[in-house]
């Protein structure tokens, strides 16, 4: 089972994890690395069209 830390309860000397936030945590991290992905093709092809337009291709 894989869980994220969530938090500390000092007085009943207990720590909370959480299975949903975990998930959570991951998926907005997956989706953070396939919008950078798309940012560089995306600035990739426009950087390539740019030259080509300049070079009147």
């Amino acid at each position: 089972v894989e869980a994220k830390f969530t938090g500390v309860d000092r007085k009943n000397r207990a720590i909370s994890l959480s299975v949903r936030a975990k998930d959570e945590a991951d998926e907005k991290d997956a989706i953070a690395t396939v919008n950078k992905q798309e940012d560089a093709n995306f600035s990739n092809n426009a950087m390539a069209e740019a030259f080509k337009a300049a070079k009147g291709e």
